[in-house]
């Protein structure tokens, strides 16, 4: 750990002219990573997410990870900010360096925490899993494959693009739904597009941001969950990131024996009261009884819908979530719309 003096010289490292060759060579210990950081600041003022792929590239081609290197890799995630590396790789790069407990699995198999003389196939696949997308959810009995299409329509994130598949994650993709309708712009800041048909998704905890990332392949090549309308891509990976998400952030609503599992099963019957605020960062309201709605309305909280076991209602599903997109005072009468989506499903219902 760095004492208390050199981190108070690093905090007061502020412009790129005090980031002087002698800087790297003196916080970097190990050459070859502090020579590629260097040529990067000079190059283009930052250390960034490709930069961060060429330096474990370094690492991985050099043999097993020298104490000299893992202590470059935790320097960097600690002071990356003085190299104006976004928060997003800095927060992927403290993953690979830390002890987050979804490193402990990749694929399905034990693959544990980086450290001093970790193998280059560790390294190699805590790479593919926090910067490369290639840690994907477990999907009994589904082989992935690549899709094509676009991140977002021509008008953006739209309530329309969701398609629930064959897992019971209503509750989860009415809450896309109705960020996308409510607040679209929540939807389209939480994708970086990070090249190579790899996104990384941004979400909450307790108020921190969080990230993973994901890659275009989905299962089914995106026929057995959410499916992908007009070629339209954001719903599919939102749920596949937030699959992974369950590795390690262990939603709220999660069956017992569903926690810290990296599964499209996890997704099962969650509480939108708890995935609101980690898509938002904003309290969400998760409704069983209609005679609140009104007042949640008012106060502009997003809103999903829980019919419970008995909707009343012939045209509305029961043990199901709407995303509730209005209110009709004159008539008081609430539209609904269902995340089975609209080619799947009668999917706007108005009920009262």
């Amino acid at each position: 750990m760095k004492s208390t003096t050199t981190r108070l010289r690093l905090e007061c490292l502020e412009s790129r002219d005090l980031l002087s060759a002698d800087w790297f060579s003196t916080y970097i210990p190990n050459a070859a990573i502090a020579n590629l950081a260097r040529a990067d600041w000079y190059g283009h003022g930052s250390v960034n997410y490709n930069d961060m792929l060429a330096i474990y590239a370094q690492v991985e081609k050099s043999g097993p990870v020298s104490s000299s290197e893992f202590a470059s890799l935790q320097f960097l995630g600690t002071y990356g900010s003085l190299l104006n590396t976004p928060s997003s790789v800095l927060y992927l790069e403290n993953q690979v360096v830390g002890h987050n407990p979804a490193d402990l699995s990749y694929q399905g198999y034990g693959l544990g925490y980086l450290g001093t003389n970790s193998p280059s196939w560790q390294m190699q696949e805590l790479v593919g899993k926090w910067f490369l997308g290639q840690d994907h959810p477990a999907a009994p009995g589904q082989t992935y494959r690549p899709v094509s299409g676009s991140l977002f329509g021509a008008y953006g994130p739209q309530y329309t693009d969701v398609a629930q598949g064959g897992v019971g994650d209503c509750s989860l993709i009415a809450s896309f739904a109705e960020t996308a309708y409510k607040d679209a712009g929540v939807i389209s800041s939480m994708f970086t597009y990070d090249g190579n048909n790899v996104w990384t998704v941004g979400f909450y905890e307790n108020g921190a941001s969080v990230y993973v990332t994901v890659d275009n392949q989905l299962p089914g090549g995106g026929g057995t969950y959410d499916h992908p309308q007009n070629g339209v891509l954001w719903v599919a990976l939102a749920e596949k990131a937030y699959a992974e998400l369950n590795a390690f952030d262990n939603q709220d609503g999660v069956a017992a024996s569903l926690q810290g599992k990296n599964a499209y099963s996890s997704l099962n019957g969650m509480d939108p009261a708890k995935i609101l605020p980690t898509l938002t960062d904003r309290a969400g309201y998760s409704a069983y009884n209609p005679t609140t709605i009104n007042q949640a309305l008012a106060q502009g909280f997003l809103i999903v819908l829980g019919t419970g076991s008995n909707s009343g209602n012939p045209n509305v599903v029961g043990d199901h979530a709407y995303a509730v997109l209005g209110y009709n005072a004159s008539t008081h009468m609430y539209t609904m719309f269902n995340p089975w989506g609209i080619q799947q499903a009668a999917a706007n219902h108005v009920w009262g």
